[in-house]
């Protein structure tokens, strides 16, 4: 192998390992500025925003092909629910909805912090 060619191999591999340091380093920043979550209580009895409706569950579950985020089952539209990653039900943004089966929904009420970092890395990558 010519020298310069090893010298370009060598560059490259550089810096693939500093962009990835440099995305390490901004994920942790992110987890570490994570917004605070607010307490399952502080929900009870909100109503969803008018533009949070069926079609914009329906859209969502489409989008993510209709399976679960987490356990990848495969569901219908009257079988998988749509979840916000922060956890704010005023946050209706696409970005902030993701598709998950029941079982799944119901593990993501417990353990906040824990999902919505798992939630926002997965979103990253």
């Amino acid at each position: 192998m010519i020298e310069s060619e090893k010298k370009e191999r060598l560059a490259l591999k550089w810096k693939k390992q500093l962009a990835d340091n440099r995305w390490l380093a901004s994920l942790k920043r992110q987890r570490e500025h994570a917004p605070p979550l607010l307490p399952f209580e502080v929900y009870r009895g909100f109503d969803y925003p008018v533009g949070y409706n069926t079609n914009t569950r329906n859209s969502i579950r489409r989008r993510d092909n209709y399976v679960c985020y987490i356990c990848k089952v495969i569901g219908t539209n009257k079988t998988l629910q749509v979840h916000h990653i922060n956890y704010d039900k005023t946050d209706c943004k696409e970005s902030n909805l993701i598709t998950l089966c029941p079982s799944c929904h119901a593990k993501t009420n417990h353990k906040r912090r824990k999902w919505f970092i798992l939630f926002m890395e997965n979103r990253l990558t």
